[in-house]
């Protein structure tokens, strides 16, 4: 029998976003060598932005080195620091318009060098665009909550994933692993996983809702387990979700937590498949999210 019911589990809002539950101290927040990596995972605005940054710095950088030598450039009006700032922008964009154009050796020099800075930024900026819009993505979406309910003789933990996208995966294949905090017998603390065995782990043809069990025999870390338990243990379920797109044949993944206060006890999904008037089968994706009390005959 399950520990708790639940007329007594709703204490918490289970919708209310997880925030990761064990910190990470001592980690530096940026780290130059791993620029690139940083770059890919940013928002597209944090990195448009981070471009736009590169970009009028580098311009505001040979503004400066042409600031003091504006005799060298035709047009220019000497000690008009805006003046320099757009000959750079110009010769960095190889735009060209003609009204200011480089007139001394000191100048043309300096522009050598900003043409050749200007290649490798506009070949870095056009990789890594390139790079992010290319990412395998899916459109993937997990249920916003697990259940543990009854079934037969055993309890189970279940939840749910659905492919939004109109074109399918191939051969889908999903895995967990709860992760929990343990105290060893000397009092030191241990971040430890375990694999969890699913049923329905694989769907050859993934183009609508699956449904995902793990049951909770002996040899599983929530047997026995209570609420209590799973909040002292700091527990999350990761789940990981992957197969390959049936267009662009590219292999793509996507993972979601389960802290313990997304966990529902003695709840159960509404179904997703709809008899439709005309005798016909739909799945209903608004009922992706959908719980209800889980009865006995479940």
């Amino acid at each position: 029998m399950l520990r708790r019911r639940w007329q007594k589990k709703i204490r918490r809002d289970p919708f209310q976003e997880a925030v990761v539950r064990v910190a990470r101290v001592g980690v530096r927040s940026w780290r130059w060598n791993d620029l690139y990596h940083g770059l890919l995972t940013q928002t597209w605005s944090a990195f448009l932005m981070s471009l736009a940054a590169v970009y009028l710095a580098l311009n505001a950088l040979f503004a400066l080195l042409y600031w003091p030598a504006l005799g060298g450039i035709t047009n220019a009006q000497p000690g008009r620091f805006a003046d320099a700032f757009f000959f750079s922008v110009q010769t960095f964009g190889t735009i060209g318009y003609g009204a200011l154009a480089p007139a001394s050796d000191y100048v043309n020099a300096v522009v050598t060098v900003e043409s050749l800075v200007a290649i490798l930024a506009n070949a870095a900026a056009t990789g890594l665009t390139f790079a992010r819009l290319a990412r395998p993505r899916t459109q993937a979406v997990f249920s916003k909550l697990a259940v543990i309910c009854q079934e037969g003789d055993r309890p189970v933990l279940v939840f749910r994933v659905a492919n939004e996208r109109d074109s399918y995966l191939l051969q889908a294949e999903f895995g967990a692993v709860l992760r929990q905090t343990e105290t060893d017998p000397d009092g030191s603390l241990h971040r430890r996983e375990y694999v969890l065995s699913l049923d329905n782990d694989r769907c050859w043809f993934f183009d609508h809702a699956w449904e995902v069990r793990h049951p909770i025999a002996p040899d599983s870390p929530l047997w026995q387990a209570t609420e209590t338990l799973l909040d002292e243990r700091q527990v999350e379920i990761v789940v990981v979700a992957g197969g390959v797109d049936a267009y662009t044949a590219q292999t793509a993944y996507i993972t979601h937590r389960y802290y313990s206060t997304n966990i529902l006890w003695d709840m159960s999904f509404v179904d997703v498949i709809e008899r439709q008037p005309d005798g016909s089968y739909a799945v209903n994706f608004q009922n992706l999210h959908k719980l209800r009390p889980h009865l006995p005959q479940d």
